[in-house]
């Protein structure tokens, strides 16, 4: 694909989307993007785990052009993923932690204004 030819030619692709979580990563997933668990940052400060679960379930009962399978995969990885949420987390998570959200390719959730903080 287009993006692990700009990859091996060391070019990092990141995809910045205003969808949620499993849209975004069905979508990351058909551009070749790595989607498995700690390859997703959501932007929205006000997402918290348990809307998020509700918004697994009512996008495996109504997406369409996806396979179960890729819904699951994307709860799972949801599960055991410890990122931070929100472009202030992120910030501190960097400063306090390590350099991860800064390498993840798929930023869900995004507004022009987080995408913004977030290259700032």
């Amino acid at each position: 694909s287009l993006v692990q030819d700009l990859k091996f030619s060391g070019i990092r692709f990141i995809h910045y989307t205003a969808e949620n979580e499993v849209r975004g990563k069905i979508f990351a997933e058909k551009l070749g993007l790595e989607a498995g668990w700690n390859c997703h940052i959501s932007l929205s400060p006000a997402f918290d785990d348990e809307s998020n679960c509700d918004e697994f379930e009512d996008e495996s009962a109504s997406s369409t052009g996806s396979s179960l399978s890729s819904v699951i995969n994307a709860y799972q990885a949801y599960i055991k993923a410890k990122l931070p949420k929100g472009v202030d987390k992120i910030r501190s998570h960097i400063k306090n932690v390590d350099n991860v959200p800064l390498l993840v390719p798929l930023f869900t959730d995004c507004t022009p204004e987080a995408v913004t903080e977030m290259i700032k």
